[in-house]
């Protein structure tokens, strides 16, 4: 029997989605990269389907960001490019 997955209800900060979606597409593979890339397009309920449905994920690249010293915060993505690129 499939169990459902669990149910947040709490706004999620944009701080905490930027992490998510930076460290999935830079870390993750080719489904985290595309989940990624929906996140970052996403709105507030899809953003909430994403992290319900796939809490692991979201788990695994929140704490990328927390453990890295890093400030996502100030990345900017240029629009049109792949993230990929991005220089550090």
């Amino acid at each position: 029997m499939k169990t459902e997955p669990e149910i947040v209800e709490e706004k999620i900060g944009s701080k905490e989605i930027h992490t998510v979606w930076v460290n999935m597409m830079e870390y993750g593979g080719r489904f985290v990269r595309h989940l990624g890339q929906a996140l970052c397009r996403a709105d507030e309920v899809n953003t909430r389907l994403i992290k319900n449905t796939w809490p692991e994920y979201w788990a695994k690249y929140l704490k990328m960001g927390e453990s890295d010293g890093c400030d996502n915060e100030f990345l900017v993505i240029e629009g049109g490019s792949d993230a990929n690129t991005n220089s550090r």
